[in-house]
């Protein structure tokens, strides 16, 4: 499984509580293609089950987030893009249906890092959606960038230069003050082969002003 945040979804229906991974696998031998794969318990983690279906091939280290209308979204490490995939879930049979995977030309990376995707806006039923998602698009994991959305993933704008230097292992958490949290190894302090983990926060406000600056310029 990818480093970083799982998914646990609505408490609605039999599978109540599911809990959902995206793992990384090689099916046939340390030379075939990596595969994500879904795993999911449905009781707490004592007993997980690996879906048969895949969600994206020839990608690596993935992250899941659940969309405001239940469905979900894959966003997956790729050289030269940021791969995604959709799929339909229905909470009363947890059934998963995956779509086609696809390429986003604005979240572009020249070798690809583990990055994480956010649905922000979720504790705010009728205000406006916001989705984040963290990206280093140089070579040599340098230059992590936050870039949101506010049409449900369809399109990204970048909103704010994280840091200049090395990075790797970004992932983020909503605070309940509504705060952004963001943690992630910071290479600009390496000493040898250990990295400072950086932790910083990103205030609601200014989620906000960003939100309205990108509605201003659309």
């Amino acid at each position: 499984t990818t480093s970083g945040r799982g998914l646990c979804v609505d408490r609605t229906g039999s599978a109540a509580g599911r809990i959902m991974f995206l793992v990384d696998c090689k099916p046939d031998s340390q030379q075939s293609p990596e595969t994500n794969y879904m795993l999911y318990s449905d009781d707490d983690g004592a007993t997980w089950t690996l879906s048969p279906d895949v969600v994206f091939s020839n990608a690596n280290e993935a992250k899941l987030e659940q969309m405001n209308d239940g469905s979900l979204i894959a966003s997956v490490r790729q050289s030269g893009n940021r791969g995604f995939n959709r799929a339909s879930y229905d909470p009363a049979t947890g059934t998963t249906v995956w779509g086609e995977q696809y390429a986003d030309s604005v979240l572009w990376q020249a070798v690809g890092h583990n990055e994480d995707i956010l649905y922000y806006s979720r504790a705010t039923q009728g205000r406006p959606d916001i989705m984040l998602h963290t990206l280093a698009p140089t070579a040599w994991h340098r230059d992590l960038r936050l870039f949101m959305s506010i049409d449900q993933a369809d399109t990204w704008h970048e909103v704010m230069r994280i840091q200049p230097n090395g990075s790797r292992y970004a992932t983020m958490a909503q605070l309940p003050d509504g705060d952004l949290a963001i943690l992630f190894e910071d290479y600009s302090l390496q000493t040898g082969i250990n990295y400072p983990i950086c932790f910083f926060t990103i205030t609601k406000k200014q989620i906000l002003q960003m939100y309205k600056q990108l509605t201003i310029g659309n």
